[in-house]
């Protein structure tokens, strides 16, 4: 009996321990050579730095009445220390990195190369999961083109 319950403490303790550190895991972020710019849970390269995450809570639907020390006054009724104080800041999100001109010319290659495939064949086909051959319809051959050429418009600057 005394057995069975060391072992089932043991594996309790393992696994509060195991699910514990990861929620301390913490975010590094660092720019490669290309100037992109990285966030991990490990830090992949030597320049990385550890940053702090703030967590945002939301304000509470009702108002917290303890704060409200005049009891004369409604609670719906802006006082001017409350008109003078600055709103608190959402924390934003993250900025998407630009593409770097490296990227932006393979893009717009690949975009060029997928053009110029597509309308030198008569019919195209492609391999499925099952490693069959499917020809595509016209439409979904025009939507390949469509989106190859909007690639281009956006890669090709």
């Amino acid at each position: 009996m005394t057995t069975k319950i060391r072992f089932i403490s043991i594996i309790i303790t393992s696994l509060y321990l195991l699910f514990n550190t990861a929620s301390h895991a913490g975010i590094y972020r660092w720019v490669d050579t290309n100037g992109q710019v990285n966030y991990s849970d490990r830090p992949e390269a030597s320049g990385a730095k550890r940053i702090k995450v703030d967590s945002y809570k939301p304000a509470s639907a009702t108002p917290d009445k303890s704060k409200n020390t005049d009891d004369n006054k409604p609670d719906d009724e802006a006082t001017a220390e409350d008109i003078e104080k600055p709103p608190t800041a959402i924390p934003s999100a993250p900025k998407i990195p630009e593409i770097s001109q490296r990227d932006k010319r393979k893009y717009c290659n690949e975009a060029k190369n997928d053009i110029a495939s597509i309308n030198s064949r008569g019919r195209m086909r492609e391999v499925n999961a099952k490693g069959e051959y499917i020809y595509l319809s016209e439409s979904q051959r025009q939507q390949r083109l469509t989106k190859a050429k909007n690639q281009r418009r956006e890669y090709c600057r």
